[in-house]
């Protein structure tokens, strides 16, 4: 572990006219000034009591309309002429909206029992902007593909107009997550000369990895979209008739299916039909020195139950050095979930320092800050100066015949394994995009459960390895890497790796994750800094499809976490043929089914490397962050 250092707590010095962060225009008991991730109090008020909403196309560089709603903070009914900071998020999520009353209501508007509502930084003093993404909303254009180079521009030309405005001072902050955190790297990789931070939430930094893990599409960008999402959009001000919404809706037509553009490029290397090399340019690492040296701020936010996590690690590794202030958070949730921290309030006080030079401390202590799953929530919240979060050496277990995952290499051997299409698992409800209302579809012959944003798996019908109950409270971080010695009766094979949290009773969580198509096995060298993570080149030319029956070596990684396995519950490692993500199981599926042999023990034996370390460790070598469960700043 990289312990955390003490400077941080110098944030907590009083201030005798600090306002909390709730706090309105009328007068509140002083409170003292405290700064620390997701609490936020007596560097920042209100100095605002509204907003003023507008909405209007603006041009991109090729002419296309751009919808843009734009929130300027209003004191008793005036709007300010102040020059104001900018924060804009581009979204292709609509940025209004007409609901099911005939109200128009922004996405900046909507707010949550963690978090206000992004359009209260007008009361701050910051302009709020949001923009419909190109082909959505109620922006006009054709949408060809996630963040890709019209994304990226659009972005740019959206910054600087913004910029140039006559309520801006000229500097611009994005945030979002997920697709509106890719957006965020989009336009960042255009070097806006006016972006000055960024707040990506769940957004990729590796394009393919992100979507093609492993060779293997997934859940993430991949979905059907259909032109009917964008009905509800609300059109700009001065569309009275809303024929200018119905004009973009027709061009929305003609979008691209991201799913097909993904199945379309199965390598890094593959080209789209106009030339275009997509993984790179959807990507932000290709420019990521150039980010790093323009000075532009970047504050990561992952979690752990969430399949981008790696990226937010990776983005910071990546991002941190430069001449703008890099910082990673790492929670405990879901996708996009915020936990116990105030996502309103970090992002406050990270703007607040980028944009106005408020001396908050953020840059003072150390920029890691992460939550262990399973510890107390009184100390569940750490600090760290660096990656990976422990220096503990990784420990190796190896798959033993007949089900054990043990330290002691055994004799060669071999598990045979026939793959089955019927992964006979659900994600949990929280994981369920649609928070568990959709249905089981049919894929062929077989029935495929809807695909979550969170792995499961069947130990029923996967090949499973167990290691013997823990002694101890133990302390699993980071990334865990397996080596899987495997020969199939096919050519190919698709493998899923599941890490799981094996309770007493039985009862499973998948704790981590992972994937490799086997003819893209081929490792070559990582163009950014990768921990030391196996990376499969992905390029057409070194795909290496298997010759059935012989066996060969597969290196890849499971996501990373940072979780306690309570002394008496077990580590399961489960792998299977199929994953309930998979959208296009019935291009994937062969019939026969694959039958894998899986090398266990001998110099091929077969193993799974995990930083496990005692809890007390842990608890001994970071400073804990002092947040109350439940607290609202």
């Amino acid at each position: 572990m990289k312990s955390g250092n003490a400077i941080w707590q110098k944030c907590l010095a009083g201030s005798a006219g600090a306002l909390l962060l709730t706090s309105g225009l009328s007068a509140q008991a002083p409170q003292p000034r405290i700064s620390l991730p997701g609490k936020y109090a007596g560097y920042s008020s209100e100095r605002f009591d509204g907003y003023q909403r507008t909405a209007e196309h603006v041009a991109a560089r090729d002419g296309a309309r751009l919808a843009v709603t734009i929130y300027r903070p209003t004191k008793g009914g005036a709007v300010t002429t102040e020059r104001l900071p900018v924060l804009f998020s581009f979204t292709p999520y609509l940025s209004r909206r007409i609901d099911k009353n005939g109200k128009i209501i922004g996405s900046a508007e909507r707010g949550d029992a963690e978090s206000r509502p992004f359009a209260d930084f007008t009361k701050y003093g910051y302009v709020v902007a949001v923009a419909d993404v190109r082909g959505k909303g109620s922006s006009f254009g054709t949408r060809v593909a996630y963040a890709d180079r019209l994304e990226g521009e659009d972005g740019y030309d959206l910054v600087e107009w913004l910029a140039a405005q006559p309520y801006s001072d000229g500097k611009v902050g994005m945030f979002g997550c997920s697709y509106v955190g890719g957006t965020q790297w989009a336009t960042a990789r255009n070097l806006p000369p006016h972006l000055k931070a960024i707040f990506p939430q769940a957004a990729q930094f590796d394009s393919y990895r992100n979507v093609r893990r492993g060779g293997i599409s997934g859940q993430f960008n991949t979905r059907p979209q259909d032109v009917s999402e964008d009905l509800p959009t609300a059109p700009v001000d001065n569309d009275v008739d809303g024929s200018l919404k119905a004009k973009a809706l027709k061009q929305h037509e003609r979008n691209g299916q991201m799913m097909d553009f993904v199945a379309d490029l199965p390598f890094r290397d593959d080209r789209t039909q106009e030339d275009v090399q997509y993984w790179s340019i959807s990507s932000a690492y290709p420019k990521a020195k150039e980010i790093k040296n323009s000075g532009i701020a970047v504050y990561s936010w992952g979690n752990w139950m969430d399949e981008p996590a790696d990226q937010s690690l990776i983005s910071y590794e990546n991002m941190q050095g430069g001449k703008g202030l890099a910082k990673l958070l790492m929670g405990p949730g879901g996708h996009c979930d915020a936990d116990t921290i105030n996502s309103f309030a970090e992002h406050l006080r990270f703007f607040d320092h980028v944009l106005k030079g408020v001396p908050n401390g953020i840059d003072r202590e150390p920029p890691i800050a992460f939550k262990t799953i399973g510890l107390p929530e009184s100390g569940a919240w750490r600090f760290s100066d660096s990656l990976p979060l422990s220096d503990e050496t990784p420990k190796r277990l190896y798959l033993t015949h007949g089900g054990s995952l043990g330290s002691t290499r055994p004799a060669a051997t071999g598990d045979r394994y026939a793959v089955t299409y019927n992964v006979g698992c659900r994600p949990p409800n929280w994981a369920m995009p649609g928070f568990g209302r959709e249905e089981p579809t049919r894929v062929g012959k077989y029935e495929l459960p809807p695909p979550g944003y969170w792995a499961c798996v069947n130990p029923d019908v996967a090949k499973t390895y167990t290691t013997e109950p823990m002694t101890q409270d133990t302390w699993l971080s980071g990334f865990s890497n397996v080596k899987l010695t495997l020969s199939s009766t096919s050519p190919e094979a698709y493998v899923f790796g599941y890490l799981e949290d094996v309770a007493p009773d039985g009862t499973g969580t998948v704790v981590a994750h992972g994937r490799l198509q086997a003819s893209q096995r081929k490792l070559g060298d990582a163009p950014y800094r990768n921990f030391g993570l196996p990376w499969p080149s992905a390029l057409r030319a070194d795909a290496q499809p298997l010759t059935p029956g012989e066996p060969a070596t597969l290196l890849f990684e499971l996501s990373p976490t940072s979780r306690v396995i309570k002394a008496g519950h077990r580590l399961r490692l489960s792998f299977t043929g199929a994953d309930q993500r998979q959208r296009n199981l019935a291009q994937l599926a062969e019939d026969p089914s694959p039958v894998w042999t899986i090398t266990t023990g001998g110099s091929e034996a077969s193993y799974v490397e995990l930083t496990l370390q005692s809890v007390g460790q842990l608890k001994s070598m970071a400073q804990p962050i002092s947040l109350d469960p439940g607290e609202s700043p």
